[in-house]
């Protein structure tokens, strides 16, 4: 936990975790590199906030960008392929009373 600022730093300039634990090791530091990814990730997840709508609409952006456009002006509508599907469906009318006989195989 005390050297956990210092890997991320290291991270972030572009070392892999691999060289990371090669080099805390060479330091007289003996972990596993299971262990350190493993640590690394709780002090992750520690750090990161809880889930909301706010968060999870972030995560999960409109996949064209006509419906992301559409977000952000508060217009989004889910079901707008639905409904563009079902105007175009064929409507069949079927005549009201017996069937014409003439017109039958």
């Amino acid at each position: 936990r005390a050297l956990a600022p210092d890997i991320e730093v290291a991270l972030e300039i572009g070392h892999t975790l691999t060289l990371i634990h090669q080099r805390l090791n060479e330091a007289g530091m003996q972990i596993s590199y299971d262990a350190l990814r493993i640590y690394r990730k709780r002090i992750q997840r520690e750090k990161r906030p809880l889930r909301s709508a706010a968060n999870s609409e972030a995560r999960f952006p409109p996949d064209s960008k006509q419906s992301a456009q559409e977000t952000e002006k508060g217009k989004f509508d889910p079901a707008k392929n639905f409904r563009k599907q079902v105007a175009r469906r064929p409507i069949f009318e079927y005549p009201s009373g017996p069937p014409d006989e003439e017109k039958l195989f």
